[in-house]
């Protein structure tokens, strides 16, 4: 099932005794979301198999979060992806979504802080 909206947008949902949260990416009309959707990887939970974001979609946006609020979460974020995902990040990729954004300057940004 896809849920589908024009602009871009995202939820999470928090598992209270842990407080591990996973953020819910809508479906939208962009080249990003296309590109998202069409690199998603599976998993299976149970009898169900889920789809997961490529890092560097998560990361884009978790950018363009950053651009838009300023808040620091959103950089804590992408840093604890390259903190766990590493290497299987692919640089090239997303250095042209982040051209392609228009993300330079935050993209920069975060790169001093690490």
């Amino acid at each position: 099932m896809e849920i589908a909206r024009a602009q871009r947008g995202h939820f999470n949902i928090i598992h209270r005794a842990t407080g591990y949260n996973a953020d819910i990416y809508l479906y939208g009309n962009d080249k990003l979301h296309e590109w998202g959707m069409k690199n998603r990887q599976f998993i299976e939970i149970g009898n169900d198999k889920i789809g997961i974001a490529p890092a560097e979609y998560v990361i884009v946006r978790k950018l363009e979060y950053y651009r838009e609020s300023g808040f620091q979460k959103h950089v804590l974020d992408i840093e604890s992806m390259f903190r766990i995902k590493g290497k299987q990040i692919s640089l090239a990729i997303l250095e042209d979504w982040i051209k392609n954004k228009s993300l330079e300057k935050e993209w920069a940004l975060i790169q001093k802080e690490q």
